[in-house]
């Protein structure tokens, strides 16, 4: 197997050297995430050989894993088919590793895999029912890895699994953040350019990675507009009562 070219940076390390199943990764834009799993998949496959897979929500967001990894191994792999695309490499004595690229807005096309490792890449644009039905069930057997690395994007399914990536109960898990200019990939003029620049809170969940619980919506700061129910009165159960609903939610 030819030598990798690639040199992670500190943060990028500790993703790599985590022992745990499933690791959740929360970073900013830019900050070398695809690099940093085609890696990771280079260097377990090379030790485990069998069949690992890339998930994405669209194929174009799984075809620059593809390029990613291909970019590691030069000579070394060959690309196979199209959508799905996989990539095929030998280990270290010499067995096969094949690594499937697929999307998450046909999942039904990945029932039947089975995976010694999986990487769902920008997880938080990937619906939680795909992670439940579809693709938790391929690592099953082999008792395989995930990881899930993503741009936060509110506090949706990614958050939840983030959460239980701090948990000292949840011992399989564990989580990682890391801001845009963490990497050392990304420019220090346009994180000074992009904070004065950008709406504070596009930058918060952009580039700072931070999980905003109102970010995609119309209303905002609804948590601090609550009142708790020790403090509602009976007059005020009496009066009027006004209800809110976004009926694109409902569907």
């Amino acid at each position: 197997m030819g030598a990798p070219i690639y040199h992670p940076f500190p943060g990028q390390l500790t993703i790599h050297r985590s022992k745990s199943r499933f690791r959740v990764v929360c970073t900013g834009r830019r900050f070398g995430k695809t690099l940093c799993l085609a890696g990771e998949i280079i260097d377990r496959g090379g030790l485990v050989p069998g069949d690992y897979g890339w998930v994405a929500p669209t194929y174009n967001v799984a075809e620059r894993g593809r390029e990613a990894l291909c970019s590691l191994l030069p000579g070394a792999c060959r690309s196979v088919g199209r959508t799905p695309t996989r990539v095929e490499f030998l280990s270290e004595n010499d067995e096969l590793v094949r690594v499937w690229f697929l999307s998450a807005d046909n999942p039904e096309n990945i029932r039947g895999y089975g995976f010694r490792g999986l990487v769902i890449d920008e997880a938080a644009l990937v619906p939680l029912d795909v992670w439940n039905y579809i693709l938790r069930p391929t690592i099953a057997q082999t008792l395989g890895w995930a990881v899930f690395i993503s741009t936060p994007k509110g506090r949706n399914w990614f958050y939840d699994m983030y959460t239980r990536g701090n948990d000292p109960e949840e011992p399989d898990f564990e989580s990682f953040h890391f801001r845009s200019n963490e990497s050392k990939y990304f420019p220090a003029e346009e994180w000074d350019e992009a904070q004065r620049t950008l709406p504070a809170d596009v930058f918060k969940q952009e580039y700072e990675a931070e999980f905003l619980e109102d970010s995609a919506g119309v209303f905002r700061k609804v948590s601090s507009c609550l009142i708790p129910e020790s403090a509602i009165t009976r007059d005020d159960r009496a009066g009027p009562v006004v209800i809110g609903c976004d009926v694109a939610k409902c569907a």
